[in-house]
């Protein structure tokens, strides 16, 4: 810059920098020494904030002229390193920061968190409950109610798939009839074997159609010949 000394020598930046002494001190200290006798604790507090204040009147005279970014470059290194301000950037960071901290504090201590627990559990009903099942098991054909609908005594409820009970009622009818046409043959032997003539089926036996009637009647005329023929 032409025309322009920016030059400042040590001793008058140093005085320019140099605090002025503190006149408020001296006063706050003979006001003390006048009050009553106290605790030296209480006094001692009461002198660090009588110093206080008044340093705190004055915090503006102690920092020193303010001075812009190339004046202070223009300084000595010690003055100019005492003259420049910190950035506020690290000073804003730190108060964000502390900040946080006394949120994630305040919410720790009156925040309320619920414990919530895992496990495996079933619903059991106290009353009101049916259990339906099949005596045998089996294959759900079609379901005629829905959830919530009102039933009533022999209300057709579910129907099963009949193929496998009718293959079973059919094997369950032939073993029934073989076991009575074995019983009904058996007792007209022991009639024939106890009296004399050709055995007659009982009377029991007039229950079954014509058809099983004579298949009977056929296989009891062949064992009577194998009894005979003994």
């Amino acid at each position: 810059m032409s025309g322009v000394d920016l030059t400042v020598s040590a001793p008058d930046a140093a005085e320019a920098v140099a605090p002025s002494p503190i006149p408020d001190a001296p006063k706050a200290t003979e006001a003390l020494k006048a009050m009553p006798p106290q605790h030296p604790f209480i006094e001692l507090m009461a002198r660090y904030r009588a110093i206080w204040r008044a340093a705190w009147k004055r915090r503006y005279e102690l920092a020193g002229p303010a001075r812009l970014a190339d004046e202070a470059a223009f300084l000595p290194a010690a003055l100019s390193l005492q003259a420049t301000p910190p950035h506020p950037a690290p000073r804003r960071v730190m108060w964000v920061v502390m900040g946080l901290f006394v949120i994630a504090l305040v919410w720790a201590c009156l925040g309320q968190l619920d414990i919530v627990a895992v496990a495996p559990g079933r619903i059991v009903v106290s009353e009101g409950t049916k259990l339906v099942q099949p005596l045998e098991a089996s294959v759900v054909k079609a379901i005629h109610v829905k959830n919530g609908d009102k039933v009533e005594a022999g209300q057709l409820l579910i129907e099963l798939d009949p193929t496998t009970a009718r293959a079973d009622n059919s094997r369950v009818s032939q073993e029934r009839d073989a076991a009575l046409s074995e019983l009904w043959r058996t007792q007209a032997l022991l009639t024939a074997l106890a009296g004399s003539g050709a055995p007659v089926l009982p009377k029991t036996a007039n229950g079954a159609d014509a058809s099983q009637r004579a298949l009977i009647q056929a296989q009891l005329s062949a064992e009577w010949q194998d009894v005979q023929a003994q």
